[in-house]
């Protein structure tokens, strides 16, 4: 892998409140442009990997980087920045109930301050971008799982962030939406977004061929290159 790395975890603990260990002295690179798939049983810690990267939560021990900030000191305006570069696609959606599908990939633009006209220029373009322009004054209630999905992947890239992170992003459709979900996720990491994603599909992960990081109870016990869900007999 000739790109530097993008996320670098140095021997990372997180150990919850409750003392459930998330993750367990995990060490590892992504680089940039690289599409990496986290996968273990419900509990493994891909989860918790995705919240630190974010910093929705922070590490009990070790360092994360996230390009070259220690992401554990940011302060606020520069935990600001890093959001604004990092974008999630959560598995429950959170899509605002009370705002259409336009409106919820253009408050990802108005938190940030970006100008109306600048919002106005870009949504119509990531509603095309995710098949969505035509349902764009729909409200969450009365899209499908699927819809909804693409309006989440939407707010997600609209301020084109590098990196993409994805909690079981086909978690909640059916099998032939969770294709075209995933020719989406392609496309994006085509242009240079570094994707990690959380995901129990085991299908998607051995079609797409991508590196794999296998977790189980917060350790990485695999990280293979073009692998497959779950190592082959």
């Amino acid at each position: 892998m000739n790109q530097p790395a993008i996320v670098r975890l140095e021997n990372v603990t997180k150990v919850y409140g409750n003392k459930t260990i998330g993750l367990d002295h995990v060490s590892t690179n992504i680089h940039k442009g690289e599409f990496v798939f986290l996968v273990g049983a419900s509990g493994a810690g891909k989860s918790t990997f995705l919240k630190l990267l974010f910093r929705e939560e922070k590490p009990t021990s070790g360092k994360i980087y996230v390009g070259n900030k220690n992401i554990s000191l940011l302060k606020t305006k520069e935990l600001n920045m890093l959001r604004k570069n990092i974008g999630v696609v959560f598995q429950d959606f959170r899509l605002l109930e009370d705002r259409t599908a336009y409106e919820n990939i253009a408050y990802a633009m108005e938190v940030l301050g970006y100008m109306k006209k600048d919002i106005m220029d870009r949504v119509p373009k990531i509603l095309k971008k995710v098949g969505m322009q035509h349902r764009q004054e729909h409200y969450p209630q009365q899209l499908s799982g699927g819809e909804q999905q693409r309006i989440a992947i939407g707010r997600a890239i609209i301020n084109s962030p590098k990196i993409l992170l994805a909690d079981e992003p086909s978690g909640n459709v059916d099998p032939s939406t969770a294709v075209e979900i995933m020719d989406i996720f392609k496309e994006i990491n085509s242009v240079g977004t570094t994707i990690i994603m959380a995901t129990h599909d085991r299908f998607i992960v051995d079609q797409l061929a991508k590196r794999v990081i296998e977790l189980k109870k917060g350790q990485v016990v695999r990280d293979q290159e073009g692998g497959r869900y779950t190592y082959e007999s």
